[in-house]
C-alpha cells in the first residue's frame, strides 16, 4: 500500500520538466572589453588638510576590464597627487608649508550608470612624501565621470589619504579624461 503511494507522489504530484535550452557561449553571455584611461585636473585641499595645504593637481591612469554589458568594470589605477602649502606667520615669522606628494596603486570597481555617466570606488596603497620625509598609507578615491565625446570624459573625485601619523587628508578635484 505504501508503495502506491510513494509511486503516486513520483509520478503524479511532482512533476518534472525537461526543456530545450538555447544554444549560448560558454562565457554565459560575458564579454570582456578593456579600456585605458588618462587623467588630469586641478584639485584642493579640503578639511583640516585646506587649512595647512591649498591648491594641487591629480594626475591617473586606469585600466578596467568591463563584464556584463558594459556596467560593470574591476579596475586597476596609478595616481599621482600634489598640494602646495599655504603661507603662514608664526610667532612673527613667516613659515611656509611644504609641498605634499603622493602616488598610489589603487583597485576597485567601476559602474556605469547610464551610457554617458560612470561612478568608480578605488582603494590601494601609497607612497606619501611631506617634509623630505616618506609614509606609506592607504589611499581612496571616490570619483564620477561624464562622456562629452567618444574618447573625452570630464570628470569629479573626492580622494582620502590615511597614513599612520596623521589624520585624513582630503582632496577634491576636476578632471579631464582621454580614453587610449
Amino acid at each position: 500500500m505504501k508503495s502506491i503511494y510513494i509511486f503516486f507522489l513520483l509520478f503524479y504530484c511532482i512533476p518534472i520538466t525537461a526543456t530545450a535550452q538555447k544554444k549560448t557561449p560558454a562565457n554565459d553571455g560575458v564579454i570582456p572589453k578593456s579600456f585605458n584611461i588618462i587623467s588630469t585636473g586641478p584639485a584642493l585641499a579640503i578639511s583640516n588638510f585646506g587649512k595647512t595645504h591649498s591648491v594641487g593637481f591629480n594626475t591617473e591612469y586606469q585600466h578596467g576590464v568591463t563584464f556584463r554589458e558594459k556596467q560593470l568594470s574591476l579596475s586597476y589605477a596609478g595616481i599621482f597627487s600634489t598640494f602646495a602649502g599655504k603661507n603662514e606667520k608664526v610667532s612673527a615669522y613667516p613659515y611656509k608649508y611644504p609641498l605634499y606628494i603622493n602616488i598610489a596603486g589603487m583597485a576597485g570597481v567601476s559602474y556605469s550608470i547610464t551610457k554617458k555617466k560612470s561612478i568608480s570606488i578605488l582603494i590601494g596603497p601609497g607612497i606619501s612624501i611631506y617634509n623630505k620625509e616618506t609614509n606609506l598609507n592607504i589611499t581612496g578615491k571616490i570619483g564620477c565621470l561624464y562622456q562629452l565625446k567618444s574618447k573625452l570624459f570630464v570628470g569629479a573625485s573626492l580622494l582620502g589619504i590615511k597614513a599612520k601619523e596623521s589624520r585624513v587628508i582630503l582632496g577634491t578635484g576636476i578632471s579631464a579624461a582621454l580614453t587610449i
